[in-house]
Formats: structure tokens, C-alpha cells, sequence
């Protein structure tokens, strides 16, 4: 008779386990499923709101046609005299490697352009410096031998300076226009202003 109760009673303790164990199955995969829909809404929320703040973004950068006050930045340069049929507007930094990098390549451009003897001459460039430190970015440009004809520095804050008015985001960067202030090409390459600048010759 003891047996029977106990072996009742494992009977009882064994069910009573298991339908423990598929209701908390059923409620974990449920819980599952909603933890999933969760991360799935989370992640939709974030891309959207990266796509809006990139667009956002996009929309505020200068872009061919625009009006750039160049007299301004040359004044700003103590170069108010100076003279091209282009300015090349360069963001940089002596912290910057990937500016730094790219020099050589400019600086070919620019002494190739340089070296015609055209008036006002072709191409001119201006140098912006984001920095924090004086003393780094004249040692950066005596290094690099930077040769262009006017140099701004300015905060190392991109929402400041011409950085800020030209919505600059990230370094290098630069923007082409002519004597105007016209834009015409942002965030080129110097074979793309190279090919630019030929194309415009032969007109």
C-alpha cells in the first residue's frame, strides 16, 4: 500500500514537473518571440533616425551652384589680394593622417597649375586648419612644405569657423569654386579637379 502512495505521488510530482516545464517552455518561447520583436522595432527606430540625421546632414553641405562669400575667406587669410580664375578651399589638420597623406598628390596638382604662366593665375589654394594646437600645425605645414598662397587656422570644433559655415563633418575636405564664389565640386580628388580644370581650359 506504501508503495502504491509512493508511487502515486512520483506519478503526481512527475506530471506536476512537466506541465511546469511545457507551460514555462511556452512562456519563454513567447517571451522570446517578443524580446526579438522588440530588437527588431529598436533597430528599424535607429536606422531611420541615422537616415534622417545623415540626410539632414546632406542637406546642409555646400553643393555645386552655391554662393561662398570667397572674399571673405581671403580676408580672413590676410590675402585679399590675391587672384585665380579657382580657389580651392582645403579643411585640414596636423593631426588629421589622412590629410596629411594626401599632400603630396595636392601639391603636385598645385605646382603643375602653378607653373603655367597664366594671369590671374588657374588654380590658387586656401588651407584651413582645424587645430588646437598653433605651435603642431606650423610645424605640420613647414614638414609637408605646404606651398599654397593663403592659411587660415582655426577651432578644431567643426561647428565653428568656415568649418561651421561650409557644414564641414569630417577631414580631409575640400570645396572648388571660381573667383565668383560659385561652387563647383566638393570633396573632390585631385585627378577630378585636374581633369576639371583641363576641361575648362579647352572652352
Amino acid at each position: 500500500m506504501r508503495g502504491q502512495l509512493a508511487c502515486n505521488k512520483l506519478c503526481f510530482y512527475y506530471k506536476f514537473l512537466n506541465a511546469f516545464r511545457k507551460t514555462f517552455s511556452r512562456k519563454s518561447r513567447a517571451m522570446r518571440r517578443r524580446l526579438s520583436l522588440v530588437f527588431i522595432v529598436i533597430a528599424v527606430l535607429g536606422l531611420l533616425l541615422f537616415l534622417f540625421w545623415y540626410n539632414n546632414m546632406r542637406s546642409e553641405e555646400t553643393k555645386i551652384g552655391d554662393y561662398i562669400p570667397i572674399a571673405q575667406i581671403l580676408d580672413d587669410a590676410n590675402r585679399s589680394d590675391l587672384r585665380a580664375h579657382f580657389f580651392l578651399v582645403k579643411f585640414w589638420g596636423s593631426w588629421c593622417a589622412p590629410c596629411r597623406n594626401e599632400h603630396p598628390v595636392w601639391i603636385s596638382l598645385y605646382r603643375e597649375y602653378k607653373s603655367k604662366v597664366v594671369e590671374p593665375p588657374i588654380l590658387a589654394v586656401v588651407g584651413v586648419a582645424l587645430e588646437a594646437d598653433s605651435a603642431a600645425w606650423r610645424m605640420a605645414m613647414e614638414k609637408d612644405q605646404l606651398p599654397w598662397e593663403a592659411h587660415i587656422i582655426q577651432d578644431r570644433n567643426m561647428k565653428t569657423g568656415w568649418a561651421g559655415e561650409l557644414n564641414v563633418s569630417r577631414l580631409p575636405e575640400n570645396v572648388l569654386l571660381d573667383s565668383s564664389g560659385t561652387v563647383f565640386g566638393r570633396n573632390m580628388s585631385a585627378d577630378e579637379v585636374d581633369r576639371f580644370l583641363r576641361h575648362r581650359l579647352t572652352e
